[in-house]
C-alpha cells in the first residue's frame, strides 16, 4: 500500500505541478508582456499584451518546467507541509521570482521563477 500510495502522490504532483506551473508561467509572461519584456520581435514597448501568445508560452514553458519541479520541491521539501500552505507560498514564491526576473527579460524569468519556487518550499517547510 505504501507503494501504490507514493505512485499516486508522485502523479498528483505531476498533474499538479503542470497546472500550476501553467498558471504561474501565464501570469509571469503576462507581466513580461505589460512592461515590454516579452522578447517577440516589434513588441518591445509598455502595456503591450497578448493573452493568445503568452498562453501559449505558457503551455511550452511554465507547463512542462511545473511537471518538472514540482516532484522535486514536494518530495524534497514539502512531504509533511499543509496542502493548501504549500500551494499558496509555492504559488507567492514563483510568480514574484518569476516576476522579479521579468523585468530583465523572459529567460531570467524561468531560472528566478525556479529560485523563487524552491525558496518557498524550503520557508513552507521550515515553519
Amino acid at each position: 500500500m505504501n507503494v501504490l500510495k507514493r505512485i499516486l502522490l508522485f502523479i498528483g504532483t505531476l498533474i499538479l505541478g503542470y497546472f500550476g506551473g501553467l498558471l504561474c508561467g501565464f501570469i509571469i509572461l503576462l507581466f513580461g508582456d505589460y512592461i515590454g519584456r516579452s522578447g517577440t520581435t516589434g513588441t518591445e514597448y509598455f502595456g503591450y499584451w497578448n493573452p493568445r501568445h503568452t498562453w501559449f508560452e505558457a503551455k511550452v514553458y511554465g507547463g512542462p518546467l511545473g511537471v518538472f519541479v514540482c516532484p522535486i520541491g514536494y518530495f524534497v521539501f514539502l512531504r509533511h507541509v499543509n496542502f493548501l500552505k504549500a500551494l499558496w507560498v509555492t504559488l507567492f514564491g514563483t510568480i514574484l521570482g518569476g516576476c522579479i526576473g521579468a523585468l530583465s527579460g523572459a529567460p531570467t524569468a524561468v531560472v528566478t521563477g525556479c529560485v523563487g519556487f524552491f525558496t518557498a518550499c524550503s520557508i513552507a517547510a521550515r515553519k
